[in-house]
């Protein structure tokens, strides 16, 4: 899948809203178009279903909220920050992340307020999505390069792993699909 750079950029919005948030009416209504929910069900089969066939009553919404807590809010849930998942001491790693993610916000002009979230750590994987998206739309260098490859490079040694315990402990087809993705846009962007 070779997406142009405005695609591409949408890709990462989505899947930073889908790891930033509950997902909302809004969020599934665009998840549900049928370019979008015919690559989440090549992941994760089943999932278009899921997705469109679903009724998402209150209930059904209040369900998929809990999954959300359950997996990305919760202590014995899969740890949305790179800082948990890369190897060395915690308090280097964090300060190394802080600093090359600083340094992406400053050059490209935004904050992480401008993502529509309240105090999220910057080194949470939708603000990571978030960033590279930014990134993707704002610069001119080939894709898995520039501003937006470094972003992308701060995902990718510890995303998979992200990925692959998202896959294991969701009860959701959605945020199994979710990860699928992420694994699978982050390979597709990654430099020649």
């Amino acid at each position: 899948m070779d997406l142009p750079r405005e695609d591409l950029s949408a890709v990462y919005l989505l899947l930073a809203n889908l790891f930033l948030r509950e997902a909302d009416a809004t969020l599934l209504a665009e998840l549900a178009k049928p370019d979008i929910a015919d690559v989440l069900d090549l992941l994760e089969p089943g999932v278009a279903a899921y997705i469109r066939d679903t009724d998402w009553t209150p209930e059904a919404m209040n369900d998929l909220a809990a999954e959300y807590s359950r997996l990305f809010l919760m202590p014995e849930g899969v740890s949305p920050y790179a800082a948990q998942w890369m190897q060395g001491e915690e308090g280097a790693i964090r300060a190394r992340l802080s600093d090359q993610i600083t340094t992406l916000y400053e050059a490209l002009r935004v904050e992480p307020a401008d993502f529509g979230v309240g105090n999220v750590p910057s080194d949470q994987v939708g603000m990571l999505l978030a960033l590279t998206s930014v990134a993707l739309q704002t610069e001119s260098a080939p894709k898995g390069k520039g501003l937006a490859g470094r972003a992308m490079d701060l995902m990718r040694d510890w995303a998979p792993r992200f990925a692959d315990d998202v896959r294991e402990n969701s009860e959701s087809p959605l945020y199994r699909a979710a990860a699928g993705l992420l694994v699978h846009i982050l390979e597709e962007s990654a430099p020649d």
